[in-house]
């Protein structure tokens, strides 16, 4: 299932998502989508080389002004997310 979270932005505009992320396997994707369920942007995971060994991926998305949720879906398993942060470009 999917992680929730709702997020106020003040004005629309391009955001970058950074995903501190964990997976032993190559070309691992994660999604981030809206309440609608269109697809924001897809995260292309790099391969860290083991679970306990965490690395950055980032992508780019535009979101309207004002609250949204938002949701990362795993479009392949095996890999996890120790943290995320959103910030406007």
């Amino acid at each position: 299932s999917p992680y929730s979270f709702t997020w106020t932005n003040v004005a629309a505009g391009t955001y970058t998502i950074k995903l501190h992320v964990a997976t032993p396997l190559s070309g691992k994707q994660l999604q981030i989508k809206n309440a609608g369920g269109t697809v924001l942007t897809t995260v292309n995971l790099p391969q860290s080389g083991a679970w306990d060994k965490w690395i950055d991926a980032t992508a780019t998305l535009s979101l309207p002004a004002g609250t949204q949720t938002l949701r990362i879906y795993a479009v392949t398993s095996y890999s996890d997310i120790d943290w995320f942060e959103l910030t406007k470009n």
